[in-house]
């Protein structure tokens, strides 16, 4: 065999790309809860866009062709098998360990769709009948960047796509408890600026310093406990899983509640059986806690351009005008 190491890997890379699509073909019609979202109670829509949510049910792949980000995605899959032999090594019984296939969710919306989804890790023990049953899902995610470490780890601020995404999940499991991980295995050099903790202030313990300047972030594990609110509302609340260098330890209330998502699959899935030709409107970019970004989720958007000229038109029009888009967009990433 005389090919290059490079067109080997490339390879391989296409080829675990085409068995995700493969995957994919077999859930055509069915929602899918990585792609959680909420709706407010003033219609406006939060988290994973609900018109690209849409498409995936419909099988329209409207992903920027980028075969390099294969790479970030492997890593999150290894990321779990790491978490897996931690928790083995750590005390926990192989045997009480499932993952994503074996402990699927599922439920369908008022007219029998199927929403499905795949926790990452559920842990569980036999009850009295030998029953195995869970008592804790965890969701992981692999940080690959550098703002997205300050905010987990520094400001104690989860993402709010993935505190849906965990809430869609702990909501269905059932189970008593819930937490979100993040993990990052990398160095990430600090630019010069005003967004980092002097040392000895909360987060610092995360910093290397020189001169009392901060250098690089360094790895880490940072976890959020999840519960649901009392207040008869079913509001999401979070707290840090373990209090590090003065960071609050408190719950804190979020925008998520049960309503909000099942409201948003019940949106989408009323776009798919056609009940109405408008689009759902574009999402808000906030925080968990309802606060506002400082960007649009639509100007970092393959289909941003499409959605200004013809999302007036209708469904079937910006779904068409989305086609004809699609194969016209660029090649990027590390791999030509």
């Amino acid at each position: 065999m005389n090919d290059s190491t490079y067109s080997i890997i490339r390879a391989g890379l296409r080829a675990l790309k085409a068995e995700h699509s493969e995957r994919e073909v077999a859930k055509l019609g069915v929602l899918r809860a990585g792609s959680t979202g909420i709706v407010l109670s003033d219609g406006a829509v939060a988290g994973k866009c609900a018109r690209q949510t849409y498409l995936r049910l419909e099988g329209i792949d409207a992903d920027e062709l980028d075969e390099s980000r294969e790479f970030m995605f492997a890593a999150g899959r290894s990321n779990e098998d790491i978490w897996v032999e931690l928790l083995v090594r750590g005390g926990i019984p192989r045997d009480h360990i499932k993952r994503e296939d074996e402990v699927p969710i599922s439920w369908t919306t008022k007219s029998g769709r199927l929403v499905s989804g795949r926790p990452d890790i559920v842990l569980g023990r036999p009850n009295d009948a030998g029953v195995w049953t869970p008592y804790k899902g965890l969701e992981l995610k692999l940080v690959s960047s550098l703002w997205s470490a300050r905010d987990v780890a520094l400001k104690g601020e989860p993402k709010s796509m993935h505190l849906m995404q965990a809430a869609h999940y702990f909501w269905k499991l059932g189970v008593p408890a819930f937490e979100l991980w993040y993990t990052s295995r990398a160095d990430f050099a600090i630019p010069f600026g005003k967004f980092w903790p002097n040392p000895g202030e909360k987060g610092s313990e995360y910093l290397v310093y020189k001169n009392g300047k901060a250098l690089k972030l360094v790895p880490f594990k940072v976890g959020y406990e999840l519960r649901w609110s009392t207040d008869g509302v079913d509001r999401l609340e979070f707290k840090r899983v373990v209090e590090t260098g003065g960071m609050p330890y408190r719950w804190q209330g979020t925008i998520i509640t049960k309503k909000g998502i099942e409201d948003y699959f019940e949106l989408v899935d009323a776009i798919a059986n056609d009940l109405s030709d408008e689009l759902p409107p574009r999402p808000e970019n906030l925080t968990a806690t309802g606060e506002l970004g400082n960007y649009s989720i639509c100007d970092y958007c393959p289909l941003s351009q499409v959605c200004d000229k013809r999302e007036d038109a209708g469904k079937a029009a910006w779904v068409k005008a989305v086609k004809e888009w699609v194969p016209m967009l660029p090649t990027k990433g590390s791999l030509k």
